[in-house]
């Protein structure tokens, strides 16, 4: 609060010419702001937060000495009586305007659905489609039931916290991603004018930190797929080989490309180049959706052997394809592991897990698609005692999982694709995969 000074009379008042900000006393706050091309008459107040304004009262050419006095003595009132001037004029602006009225009003899930069609337009999700329908479903599922219906402009923290600390300990991944998710909406309604209020609620650097910060203990390490051991694989590939049915081919040509699920269930034999050996796989079916990167998975032999042996239907693009001729579903490959290990589980009482794991968490971790084809392969490439570390360039094996460089400096000028080396590692891992099955 500004101290309080002897009222100045008009003529101090009048003699006030350089530019500055003068508190004419008689009224804690009433002063002159002097800028370059006006002078007004201002009362200077604090918030309920302690933030400071300026409320404007008149310019000094309308307004004399006495009546801007006066005026200033009735907003001082208000504010004693728990009124905010510059608060109630947003009010009265936003009341006598039919848009501003509506924006005020609308339902975060008015917003939320406005956000994600401007980003949709804009082509945000061009290239990522699943992403796009997981957002949605984000929001359907955990907090369009929870406070979609409540104003944006009545959205707390304390709200945003009631959505995401349940996810924290069960879901830990669903958690972050959904906090992101609303960070964003907020941000594009503060931007466009929607919320009135500048402070994000889904913001954790704000008070839902504050909320938070308890929960963060309760978040659960982040476990690794769990994968078969390098000792194991042939063994493994052996008994996958005796299956004939498509979707056991589909794993093998995971493991052997070392790929992703969706990459190999969604292949096109127009992707494939069986003279050159090489596999390209498109940005649609990649996880990394940068447009410049290189895709080229080089084809082994025993690959392109099966490829070749995998029949091709008319009318039909797709490499792996179900007795239904539909695209293998996500759980297609998953299923297969499964089979095999319910059949070895019966012999050995143990099955094809991931012994690591299973020691750690103490539950049994039976080995899925993802481990196998990549955790178990970037294994087998730097084993020692098998000497791979030495034998391979340790950059060439990241570049045939499709691990872009994250230094931004390397990644820029670094454009070497080392593809001899890549093929040579590729060959070598189809050799050991199936190296327990005669004839491969």
């Amino acid at each position: 609060m500004p101290k309080r000074i002897k009222a100045l009379s008009p003529l101090e008042v009048k003699r006030l010419k350089k530019v500055g900000f003068y508190f004419l006393g008689g009224v804690p706050g009433f002063a002159l702001k002097i800028q370059k091309n006006s002078s007004s008459y201002v009362l200077r107040y604090k918030d309920e937060m302690g933030k400071s304004h300026d409320c404007f009262i008149g310019t000094r050419e309308v307004l004399t000495l006495a009546q801007a006095r006066e005026q200033a003595i009735k907003l001082k009132a208000q504010i004693i009586s728990g009124t905010d001037p510059l608060k109630e004029r947003r009010l009265a602006r936003d009341a006598a305007n039919p848009k501003n009225d509506v924006k005020r009003f609308l339902s975060l899930q008015d917003v939320a659905d406005q956000w994600i069609k401007d980003r949709y337009e804009n082509g945000f999700f061009r290239n990522n489609l699943s992403g796009f329908t997981r957002t949605i479903n984000r929001l359907k599922n955990h907090v369009y039931p929870a406070i979609g219906k409540k104003s944006i402009n009545k959205i707390t923290p304390e709200d945003v916290y009631a959505v995401i600390a349940p996810l924290w300990e069960t879901k830990t991944n669903t958690a972050k991603k959904l906090l992101t998710i609303l960070r964003q909406v907020f941000n594009w309604a503060i931007a466009m004018h929607i919320r009135e209020d500048r402070e994000n609620p889904a913001d954790i650097r704000t008070a839902l930190g504050v909320l938070l910060e308890p929960q963060k203990r309760k978040f659960k390490e982040s476990e690794n797929f769990a994968a078969i051991s390098v000792k194991e694989m042939p063994a493994f590939f052996a008994e996958l080989d005796k299956l004939k049915s498509v979707s056991a081919r589909a794993l093998q040509f995971a493991i052997l490309t070392a790929s992703r699920s969706q990459a190999v269930r969604f292949a096109t034999w127009d992707e494939v180049d069986l003279e050159k050996g090489i596999w390209t796989i498109p940005i649609e079916h990649d996880k990394m959706k940068v447009a410049k990167r290189d895709r080229a998975i080089m084809l082994s032999p025993q690959a392109i052997n099966l490829l070749k042996e995998t029949p091709r239907f008319t009318g039909q693009t797709k490499i792996f394809l179900s007795s239904q001729m539909q695209t293998l579903s996500s759980m297609t490959l998953s299923m297969v592991i499964r089979r095999l290990h319910k059949k070895k589980k019966s012999v050995d009482g143990i099955g094809w897990i991931d012994q690591e794991k299973t020691k750690r968490t103490g539950k049994e971790s039976i080995v899925t698609q993802h481990g196998c084809s990549r955790a178990t392969f970037r294994t087998w490439a730097k084993d020692d005692t098998l000497k791979n570390n030495r034998n391979f360039d340790q950059e060439a094996v990241e570049l045939c999982l499709l691990h872009s460089k994250n230094d931004g400096y390397s990644g820029a000028y670094d454009r070497a694709r080392l593809l001899e080396e890549r093929r040579k590692i590729m060959n070598a891992w189809a050799d050991y995969c199936c190296s327990a099955i005669i004839d491969c």
